[in-house]
């Protein structure tokens, strides 16, 4: 795949001077992917299956460059002009994507079992050449190298209670990520940092159906361990447990030839582990960058109301969005020439409103569709 991306980035920043800088980059990114996959199934009775799925894959020849000219200005007085050009190899190890499933049914209880394997790895190295019309040039080498490792399984029971039925489950996911970043020059300090979670889950639905309508009611209860090691010492302050509840509820019902459902649900959206890794890589001279590993989880809770009449679909949805994750900038120096850049939780709650509109006749034998939509945030 050719990714080719120029664009234009003006960055302003206030210490006790005023900093502001004029960036023009293009870049050139092509990758390669190889994949496979072996599967089979079986089935050993009308109640009875299971089945596996192997799936290796490795991208090959993952390299890119980017070019960058830098206007630099203090106080509105030019500062450097720098030009600037980034290569980068990526040597990525074959992963592995192992599933196995059962399904069966014993007695009245219908049983859905999954486990999941994945495993990858990667090392960048990147050249970073700048080139100052007024200060040293600078030959930045630095190597990141990234290994991944999840275990997942989940386990989902289904049974006849009352009128309706009755699902309970459990889900269990841990994964461990070493992520260690290398800078022979010394601009930013090399580090070692190990990333272990695990996460527990059980939850339960019941569901019934009525003549005027169907509905469902469910709970789930999530605990959530994080550990962080830095050169394989384990982190007190970064390392937590988080535990959640989220209930959901939806009704769905016809009026007419018009279907309609309305849900609300709560759930988690997790930071990423680059989000919460802290070590810190080199951007330019005047810019590094890091994770945060204190990032709390986004929790959302979201009310929705869909309806359909023919070829004409209505969806209006309203959520509160807390802890949202933001890519954050930081002063290091008090002149401000020096930026972290990193991400933290927004302290405010985020109300979304959301409306779409789609419309999908059939003419003839064709059958074009059209949408609009709005939405918008209380993001200020």
């Amino acid at each position: 795949m050719k990714y080719i991306q120029d664009y234009t980035v003006i960055l302003k920043k206030r210490g006790t001077q005023e900093w502001t800088h004029n960036m023009n980059s293009f870049n050139d990114n092509l990758s390669k992917i190889l994949e496979g996959n072996i599967r089979f199934n079986y089935q050993i009775n009308d109640k009875h299956t299971l089945g596996m799925k192997y799936q290796p894959n490795k991208q090959l020849s993952p390299d890119g460059s980017r070019e960058t000219y830098t206007h630099v200005t203090t106080d509105n007085q030019l500062y450097d002009e720098i030009y600037s050009t980034a290569n980068n190899y990526t040597d990525d190890d074959w992963g592995h994507e192992i599933n196995a499933y059962y399904n069966g049914i014993v007695g009245t209880a219908n049983i859905d079992f999954n486990i999941d394997y994945f495993q990858n790895g990667s090392r960048e190295y990147s050249n970073v050449k700048e080139l100052s019309e007024k200060y040293e040039n600078r030959n930045v080498h630095s190597i990141g190298d990234v290994k991944n490792r999840l275990v997942a399984g989940k386990l989902i029971v289904s049974l006849p209670l009352g009128k309706g039925t009755l699902a309970v489950g459990s889900e269990v996911t841990y994964t461990h990520r070493n992520d260690d970043y290398l800078n022979e020059e010394n601009y930013v300090p090399t580090s070692y940092s190990k990333l272990e979670e695990i996460n527990a889950a059980g939850f339960a639905e019941y569901s019934q159906n009525f003549p005027w309508g169907d509905w469902s009611v469910g709970v789930r209860y999530e605990q959530d361990k994080f550990g962080h090691f830095e050169n394989n010492q384990h982190i007190d302050e970064q390392s937590r447990t988080f535990d959640n509840v989220f209930p959901h509820l939806s009704f769905s019902t016809k009026w007419g030839n018009i279907q309609t459902q309305l849900s609300y649900t709560a759930k988690t959206v997790r930071p990423s582990y680059q989000q919460l890794s802290n070590n810190v890589s080199y951007s330019d001279r005047f810019t590094q960058q890091k994770g945060t590993p204190t990032l709390r989880p986004t929790i959302i809770h979201d009310l929705s109301l869909a309806a359909v009449w023919k070829w004409l679909q209505l969806s209006l949805s309203y959520s509160q969005t807390k802890n949202w994750i933001l890519y954050w900038g930081e002063l290091t120096e008090e002149d401000g020439s020096q930026t972290m850049l990193s991400y933290r939780n927004w302290n405010k709650s985020i109300p979304t409103f959301s409306a779409f509109l789609s419309v999908s006749p059939k003419i003839g034998c064709w059958s074009p569709m059209i949408g609009i939509g709005v939405k918008n945030n209380g993001l200020q």
